[in-house]
């Protein structure tokens, strides 16, 4: 029986797409050429949109356990802060917070989640070559041990990392260049007034620096470096950087580790070749500027998951179709998150006095008037993730390609219930429930009936729904049709005596629009 996914890279964003394709019900095998995960901190945080997603899985409530949680995001001037996202601001969000956690903690809880789905990683395996054709892909792998096996599978999905050897097989070339930046990096202990409930940028004249808070008095601390900066950076270069660039009275303890990297960031061109799919941090590498790299990937995860689902069942040309929306969405995602972390990235190195105090200005302005959390706070969190038409809008109502304010947790009041294996039909009375009769139990049987007993259908009550998710479904009564990934296929206004034939509408009207809207 051929195998339906081969997943290729143990990270984060590997062992979710994995976990994501078991429970669609697919078939999968995961080979990583490590002999273990990294011990190293590496990716730490984690925004509000990935906490959604990897409730998906049940295991943010574990993750949120074993993190450290965070409340803001500051900027600073190396004398003073300059702006401040609140975090708590964000009403359509289970979870209005960001959370810290070493990527080796999370690789931990997800690789556990894997086992107890019936999948172990297999470690010490390289993937050396694939080959594919109209109807599978043949790799081969090669075990520490030097013996070799072929492995056929109708799918491979590639997260192996930013040098992703698989990507360089393929010959598919990166785009959208960048000069390199070098950043000495260091998880250390430090001694004095630091807040610990802030992912913290630091922008001075002597340079940039970040701190991320790793719970206690251990913090990441990230500065920019000349290129030729020593590859493990001493105790003194970090305590120098905190004491000149943030102002601080604190000083850092002696490191356990410290390193050096230089990176340029870059998107790939395509994040699918045939039957081989890109995800993580082999279709796009970012500046660590708003930790945005491992949370683009772990989008990938479900959106490449649940599109593969859908195709194992569906035609030819469906499948063909569903994948090239694959490369499309997320292609185009992860290029606007890399614009931002490249913007971050500019903002914090600007090295004329003038154009400090510009920017300085601006950052407080848009404090003040509450720009930076109603713009910035979701654009950081990704909660703004939009697929389609990215144009102008007059408002924040959900319309198509939109994340639906939604949660894959039951236990989140004033949240729609999402399913995560199927789509979801949410019908929205309206802020005043004009024309919806809420005590009709059988609205829910009469949908189900319609579209499959399969169909998820969830009918809200808007006094019980949190206000920040009715202010962002609107005024008027609308069905929303949700995709497995939680964002928004099709909508349809609709009034009580006609649910059934809005939910039609919205659904489709040709059996081929209606099957790729409902998978």
């Amino acid at each position: 029986m051929t195998l339906d996914v081969l997943v290729v890279g143990a990270g984060p964003v590997g062992l979710l797409t994995a976990v994501e394709l078991r429970d669609h019900g697919l078939t999968v095998r995961v080979v990583d050429r490590a002999t273990s995960r990294s011990t190293r901190s590496k990716a730490t945080t984690l925004w509000p949109r990935q906490l959604e997603l990897l409730d998906r899985a049940g295991i943010t409530a574990e993750l949120l356990r074993r993190g450290h949680r965070i409340d803001h995001v500051t900027f600073g001037n190396g004398r003073r802060e300059i702006g401040r996202v609140s975090l708590a601001a964000l009403r359509d969000t289970p979870h209005p917070y960001g959370l810290i956690v070493p990527q080796p903690v999370t690789e931990e809880v997800l690789e556990t989640a894997l086992a107890a789905r019936g999948v172990v990683v297999e470690r010490g395996v390289s993937h050396e070559s694939v080959e594919q054709d109209d109807r599978r892909t043949v790799s081969r792998v090669v075990r520490a041990d030097g013996t070799q096996e072929s492995i056929e599978a109708a799918w491979l999905v590639a997260c192996d990392g930013a040098h992703s050897p698989t990507r360089g097989r393929l010959g598919i070339p990166f785009e959208d260049d960048n000069p390199p930046v070098t950043f000495a990096i260091t998880d250390v202990e430090i001694e004095g007034p630091v807040p610990t409930d802030a992912l913290a940028y630091h922008y001075g004249a002597a340079g940039a620096l970040g701190l991320v808070p790793l719970g206690g008095s251990v913090f990441r601390v990230a500065i920019g470096v000349p290129p030729d900066t020593p590859t493990e950076p001493s105790r003194e270069l970090f305590d120098d950087a905190l004491a000149r660039r943030t102002g601080l009275p604190a000083v850092v303890g002696t490191p356990d580790w410290s390193a050096t990297f230089t990176v340029r960031f870059r998107t790939a061109a395509r994040l699918r070749h045939g039957r081989v799919l890109l995800a993580g941090d082999a279709g796009h590498i970012m500046s660590p500027a708003g930790g945005q790299g491992m949370n683009t990937g772990i989008q990938d995860a479900v959106a490449v998951a649940w599109r593969l689902a859908a195709a194992r069942s569906a035609s030819a040309r469906r499948a063909a179709d569903l994948l090239e929306e694959y490369e499309a969405e997320r292609l185009g995602d992860a290029r606007r998150v890399a614009r931002l972390t490249a913007t971050l990235t500019r903002v914090g190195l600007l090295r004329s006095p003038a154009s400090r105090w510009v920017r300085d200005r601006l950052a407080r302005g848009a404090g003040l008037t509450g720009l930076l959390d109603r713009s910035l706070g979701p654009r950081l969190c990704q909660l703004d993730t939009r697929y389609g038409d990215a144009g102008r809008r007059r408002s924040r109502a959900v319309r198509v390609g939109d994340r639906f304010p939604g949660s894959f947790a039951p236990g989140d009041q004033g949240f729609p219930v999402l399913a995560s294996g199927s789509s979801t039909l949410v019908v929205w009375p309206g802020r005043r429930a004009v024309g919806v009769d809420l005590g009709s139990a059988d609205v829910g049987a009469r949908l189900r009936a319609r579209h499959g007993p399969g169909t998820s259908v969830v009918v809200l009550d808007p006094r019980r729904v949190a206000r920040g998710v009715a202010r962002r479904l609107g005024r008027r009564s609308r069905v929303f049709v949700v995709r497995p990934d939680g964002h928004v296929a099709a909508v349809h206004p609709t009034a009580g005596d006609s649910l059934t034939e809005a939910t039609a509408r919205a659904t489709a009207r040709s059996p081929r629009t209606r099957e790729r809207i409902l998978r």
